[in-house]
């Protein structure tokens, strides 16, 4: 109940719902009827709408084994982790995959490369007594091997869209809209692009270099960060809804992309439906961090690690 691909309209019929990770359905949503079937048990016969993709149908499910070619620790928390495939993997800008390292469990993260690139670009947030990130912030190194599975997601584009894109990222929720970007660059360079990328300070900001090259390809794409936990001149203050009103009279038209923080999520798509976004245009996938582990848990995986030595995002 993380991705959202399921996710459908219930129109008739009764069913039990099983749970899910907050923000992959809107409380509107959920008041209209829509479930995830992966989450769901029929209790009686029932009659589902099913939303259409934008664009082509993803790419058949992959497995591969490739291995880690870099590391590089971009931010105070944040891991840039480039990784070579054995063939090229095929998926939709925007779309995620699972990882798994060595010893590791699965982790859900976005490729940030363009579809077709001969290495998948990740940015993984190092997230406190994490399993993978902790993993990765410390002891992967290049030559690690990790095995690749996906692509899974709906909030992606695998053609040009028709009419302004705007894009909202909070954190790592920068890496499928940097993906969809770097897209609609080699393929529809005149797209009418915004993208409000959301930080709590001015060194948690990266890929500015990435998208300053992407801007010499798309001259129609605005980039605004804005920062929550400090006032820096060059920078909006504040949280990315809030500055999308103030920049916007109507988005009437336009279609959203929104990743990051299941709050951060929400609170956007609630703007842009309320400026004029019709909720089919409207494409979110909700960054949630893995469960913490308890203490047996994180002993066990220790022992593991020790012995081996002789969709999350975490």
């Amino acid at each position: 109940g993380e991705c959202g691909s399921c996710k459908c309209r219930l129109d008739e019929g009764k069913v039990k719902d099983l749970g899910s990770v907050p923000g992959t359905l809107s409380p509107e949503e959920i008041a209209d009827g829509w479930i995830l079937p992966c989450r769901t048990i029929a209790k009686t016969d029932v009659h589902l709408s099913v939303p259409g993709v934008l664009g082509a149908p993803p790419p058949v499910l992959q497995k591969l084994e490739g291995e880690i070619i870099d590391l590089q620790k971009v931010a105070p928390d944040i891991i840039r982790l480039w990784i070579e495939p054995p063939a090229p993997f095929l998926f939709h800008a925007g779309q995620f995959v699972e990882l798994q390292f060595h010893g590791q469990p699965k982790r859900s993260y976005s490729p940030a490369n363009k579809p077709g690139a001969a290495v998948l670009e990740f940015f993984v947030k190092i997230v406190p007594d994490g399993f993978v990130s902790t993993y990765l912030a410390g002891e992967a190194k290049p030559g690690s091997k990790v095995r690749i599975e996906g692509p899974f997601g709906t909030a992606s584009l695998s053609a040009p869209p028709d009419r302004p894109v705007l894009f909202a990222a909070g954190g790592t929720g920068l890496a499928p809209c940097l993906s969809m970007i770097r897209y609609l660059a080699n393929t529809s360079p005149d797209t009418a692009c915004v993208l409000y990328a959301g930080a709590c300070k001015a060194c948690d900001l990266f890929a500015e270099d990435a998208l300053e090259s992407v801007q010499w390809m798309m001259p129609g794409l605005k980039v605004v960060n804005v920062l929550s936990g400090e006032t820096d001149p060059r920078y909006e203050t504040g949280f990315i809804a809030p500055n999308i009103q103030k920049s916007h009279e109507t988005l009437a038209g336009w279609t959203a992309f929104i990743a990051g923080p299941p709050p951060m999520v929400e609170s956007v798509r609630k703007t842009v439906l309320n400026m004029g976004i019709d909720a089919g245009d409207t494409y979110s996938d909700p960054f949630t961090a893995a469960v913490p582990p308890s203490a047996l848990t994180r002993a066990v995986n220790s022992l593991r690690r020790f012995a081996s030595a002789g969709s999350m995002r975490g």
